[in-house]
């Protein structure tokens, strides 16, 4: 196992490292041996850790927290920055932050190893939202019982939620968004190319727009542009995304938030919303034939290189694409489209991350005084204003009673500093203003706001990764060329209902 200790910080919601393509074996066994985990769990169950949401440092002797997670992917330098804010206020209570595999799947099988073999006695991990169940059912993480005041998201609390118990505490959160080039639009005059520029608000509307741009736009002086729009189906996590939120849009269900199965009507809404994703990967006007293999990093290449003029991606692209791109001139984002016009706004899969103190943790108390530090209002305020989404309600605010992030700007101390933060974390000098407002917050704040409100956590079940392997399998099948019978909604259901009772 190679682990880096250095400073970390960034963004990982449903992505994947660069190059890799299909799921890992290792991931399968990371799957089995969390299965056989929670069938031994119930003997020397430590006790809930109460009172944890202070913000102060700890009590008791000196320590070292450990705190794992997995490598940046943004460039973003917000989080390291706050753990270097809690070494300077804690300093008997240094945290040592132990940087695992970028990649999801060896990150996950690096934090479960390292819990069995007790060797790296790590304090917290940092967990992907999907993660939290499985963990909590093999006895790897402690019970962190609430005792906020209500402030976090809605749906960020329900991802540390398992078994009417709770176990860490939302870190950053995600939900997808809609990015569109203005200057496509303009060029090829559609209708969403006014004066307020708000982008399309439902999938009759885009692909509206995508038939005007493909029969306007002048191919001589825009060479690159390939088709209208681009998410991520490839064979990966984003696959299983993509195909829940086309589902939900259509008012259907592959399983229930608890992970149970279901039936019925919620069976054949899913089918609906199964043949609207591959109707639209299957229309070469509407996405490129690149797209069955697209994960975040693809999808974000394509869209600044000007091959496509809509991109469903988490809200770290915005900050990536303003290094290269004006927002309010080149490109600007607004929440999913609404299957049907006057409908509801789409639905994103919620992602993100959780804080979890392990059960092997020698310093169960400070690791969740650590946690409570990270996850605080002053410290999820810094966290927006840093590129990332928060998971408290009142990062969003303003006025004078909104909480201000106590990190200052400037290069930060110490030998493994991350970057430089100023305004924002990656933002080239002199475009700050073009990407944040005037109180701090980045020009999308409330977008992203609006489409957390009716984001959904994937199934909250110990056997996601099962889930999500059979999702991935079924659903790439039904977006290959016709040739023989295809899986249906029902064949995947019924898949499913083996695997979320436990089978395989």
């Amino acid at each position: 196992m190679r682990n880096r200790v250095r400073q970390w910080a960034g963004h990982r919601g449903a992505g994947r490292a660069p190059g890799r393509t299909g799921r890992r074996p290792g991931a399968l066994a990371a799957a089995l041996l969390l299965a056989a985990l929670a069938g031994c769990t119930g003997g020397d169950t430590p006790a809930p850790l109460y009172g944890t949401d202070a913000t102060g440092c700890p009590d008791g002797p000196p320590s070292v927290i450990r705190l794992a997670t997995g490598s940046d992917l943004s460039g973003s330098g917000v989080r390291g920055r706050l753990v270097e804010e809690w070494n300077r206020r804690c300093p008997g209570h240094p945290v040592r932050v132990v940087e695992l595999s970028a990649d999801a799947d060896l990150q996950r099988s690096q934090m479960v190893a390292a819990e069995q073999s007790g060797g790296a006695r790590y304090d917290v991990l940092n967990l992907d939202v999907t993660w939290t169940a499985e963990f909590a059912e093999a006895g790897l993480i402690r019970e962190l019982p609430w005792t906020d005041d209500g402030d976090f998201l809605d749906s960020a609390r329900r991802t540390v939620e398992f078994d009417h118990r709770v176990w860490g505490r939302p870190f950053n959160t995600d939900a997808g968004l809609l990015y569109y080039r203005l200057d496509l639009l303009r060029a090829a005059r559609t209708p969403d190319s006014g004066p307020d520029g708000r982008g399309p608000a439902d999938w009759p509307g885009l692909k509206r727009d995508v038939e005007q741009v493909d029969a306007a736009l002048d191919r001589g002086v825009h060479t690159a542009y390939q088709a209208g729009y681009i998410t991520q189906l490839g064979d990966y996590e984003g696959l299983t995304v993509n195909a829940l939120e086309a589902i939900w849009g259509a008012g259907g269900e592959l399983a229930g938030a608890d992970g149970t199965p279901v039936e019925g009507s919620l069976q054949v809404r899913a089918q609906s919303g199964l043949d609207a994703l591959a109707a639209r990967y299957h229309d070469r006007r509407m996405m490129p034939a690149s797209a069955r293999s697209a994960d975040e990093t693809e999808s974000l290449r394509a869209f600044a290189a000007g091959e496509v003029v809509f991109m469903r991606n988490w809200p770290y692209a915005y900050g990536v694409l303003a290094q290269t791109l004006v927002p309010g001139r080149d490109f600007e984002v607004t929440t999913l489209p609404a299957r049907d016009p006057g409908g509801a706004p789409g639905v994103s899969v919620l992602g993100g991350q959780n804080l979890a103190v392990t059960t092997e943790s020698a310093h169960p108390e400070a690791a969740a005084a650590l946690i409570g530090f990270l996850t605080g209002r002053e410290s999820e305020r810094c966290l927006l204003e840093g590129g990332l989404a928060a998971t408290r309600d009142s990062a969003y605010a303003g006025g004078p009673g909104a909480p201000r992030c106590p990190l200052t700007a400037g290069p930060s101390a110490g030998p493994s500093a991350g970057p430089s933060a100023g305004p924002s974390a990656g933002e080239p000098e002199g475009r700050a203003g073009a990407v944040r407002g005037a109180d701090g917050l980045p020009r999308y704040a409330q977008t992203l706001r609006r489409a957390l409100g009716s984001a959904r956590p994937r199934p909250a079940t110990p056997y996601y990764e099962a889930f999500t392997h059979e999702v991935q399998a079924q659903v790439g099948r039904m977006l290959e060329p016709a040739g023989g019978p295809l899986p249906t909604a029902d064949d995947l259901d019924r898949r499913l209902a083996a695997v979320l009772r436990g089978g395989n």
